[in-house]
């Protein structure tokens, strides 16, 4: 099957688990030194918006991506094929490098069950 150009939806998806655990640890972080270090908007210091930048920097970088997978899996699902597992069952999904069919349309869903 002819694959499009470029990265694959699942190529995509690889940096999300990582870059989204990173957000939420940076948002905690952010949080406690916020509060632990009794800063205000007026006294902030500059170690912690130096924090505050790279989470607001982490953050727009996984919703980029997560918007960029998501076009790629619609072009994918719209050409007939799919590389991102469970997103399209009744699709075929293709391996995302070589463009070999791991699972034929529909067979993911009628293994659910067992």
């Amino acid at each position: 099957m002819h694959m499009l150009g470029g990265p694959s939806a699942r190529q995509w998806s690889r940096p999300l688990w990582p870059l989204s655990t990173a957000l939420m640890l940076l948002i905690v972080a952010s949080g406690v030194a916020y509060f632990a270090s009794g800063a205000t908007a007026e006294t902030l210091p500059v170690w912690l918006a130096g924090l505050m930048l790279l989470t607001c920097v982490n953050f727009a970088v996984v919703i980029t991506l997560v918007f960029v997978f998501l076009a790629k899996a619609i072009r994918e699902s719209k050409h007939g094929y799919t590389t991102a597992v469970g997103l399209y069952p009744e699709l075929p999904l293709l391996d995302s490098k070589t463009g070999v069919v791991l699972a034929e349309a529909g067979a993911r869903r009628e293994n659910r069950g067992k």
